[in-house]
């Protein structure tokens, strides 16, 4: 007997319209990832509703009022719990109040948030598993060549185009300025021995250290609406207009996870990079105004503002506090664990390694603007 389960973590954050009264929130993907192993071996394909979905709750009542599914019958670790922002926005000459989400499958949704209606999606990264989405509704039209099974891998396209990097809207540009992982790929392979180890974390997928031959690999190509990948755009912070859904300019630095974007109203673009810098840029032109490193290398949250006694300030976190040691007991409270594609083939995580260095723990960072010497 085959067992399913379907993953429904949230892993970022969510977002509310008072007017609206309406909660959104994204899902995360069905588990194990092949549709082999969880729907049953030579079962139909299915859309496991509600995985990697953004719903819209009504906050009286509870009750669903819309969903949009982003990667049906997943088995690429698409979940779509990516950032949720809402913005009122002019689209085809019509004010439309807008859901926007970045999505690790690679494509940039604009829905209408107070009915789920899709209005656009289009690739911010190049996309193997799709060959687009349907104009009217949205749904993908999945590439027969990008599934996969125990008897035959695959290798798709992109990896994570966005995760937990925190994106930012000026209304008076217009655009989102979303970091994003530009050029990714990950190979997937079902394995044949599928067995559930109680506290570890069953993907479902072939291991390293499994017996055998290991099956062919399909490569298939990418989306050619994409384009070509331009010299540095492997982690980039990309300035995008949602209604046009076009990329205005972008700069070669930053990744889809860590760190975050910031944009103010003095045509700022502030963004802390998951390398531990923290970048300015013009908003309309991205002409890049500053860079300071602030000697941190992991762990970097994305930045924020406030004002304090006439003076505007910029802050940021960086840092990693120290893992347990194996077999210490966790804390009240603990952190969910960590996102598992990294090591998605690793049967178990490794042993803690020596202490962090000093620039490695965790800190506060706080910058102050000053206008007399902008």
């Amino acid at each position: 007997m085959v067992r399913r389960m379907v993953e429904i973590r949230i892993w970022d954050g969510m977002a509310y319209d008072p007017d609206a009264e309406l909660v959104y929130v994204g899902t995360g993907n069905g588990l194990p990832w092949p549709q082999e192993i969880r729907q049953g071996k030579g079962s139909q394909r299915l859309d496991n509703l509600y995985i990697d979905s953004i719903l819209a709750i009504d906050v009286n009542s509870g009750r669903l009022k819309w969903h949009y599914q982003c990667t049906p019958g997943d088995e690429w670790d698409y979940d779509a719990i990516q950032h949720l922002m809402l913005a009122d926005i002019r689209i085809n000459r019509r004010n439309r109040k807008v859901i926007m989400q970045v999505n690790k499958n690679g494509y940039f949704y604009v829905l209408d948030r107070i009915t789920g209606e899709f209005i656009s999606g289009e690739p911010v990264a190049p996309v193997s598993w799709a060959t687009g989405l349907d104009p009217k509704t949205g749904r993908p039209k999945i590439n027969p060549d990008a599934y996969y099974s125990s008897e035959r891998g695959v290798t798709v396209a992109p990896l994570q185009a966005h995760n937990t990097a925190q994106m930012a809207f000026n209304p008076a540009t217009g655009l989102v300025y979303v970091p994003i992982l530009a050029a990714s790929t990950f190979s997937f392979t079902a394995t044949p021995n599928f067995q559930i180890v109680p506290g570890v974390q069953t993907l479902g997928l072939r291991g390293p250290g499994e017996r055998g031959q290991a099956p062919p690999m399909s490569v298939p190509q990418a989306y050619e609406a994409y384009g070509p990948v331009r010299p540095g755009e492997r982690g980039i912070l990309s300035a995008w207009d949602p209604a046009t859904q076009k990329e205005r300019w972008f700069a070669p630095v930053g990744g889809q996870s860590g760190g975050g974007a910031l944009s103010t109203a003095g045509n700022l673009v502030f963004q802390v990079t998951p390398q531990g810098r923290l970048m300015a840029y013009t908003a309309d032109k991205g002409e890049k105004l500053l860079e300071v490193t602030t000697g941190q290398v992991a762990g970097m949250g994305p930045p924020m503002t406030y004002l304090l006694d006439g003076k505007q300030y910029i802050a940021l976190m960086g840092g990693m506090g120290a893992a347990p040691a194996r077999g210490a007991v966790a804390p009240p409270f603990a952190p969910p664990p960590a996102e598992p594609t990294a090591a998605a083939q690793q049967a178990q995580a490794p042993p803690p390694g020596p202490p962090l260095p000093a620039q490695s723990r965790p800190r506060l960072y706080v910058y102050t603007l000053d206008a007399a010497q902008r």
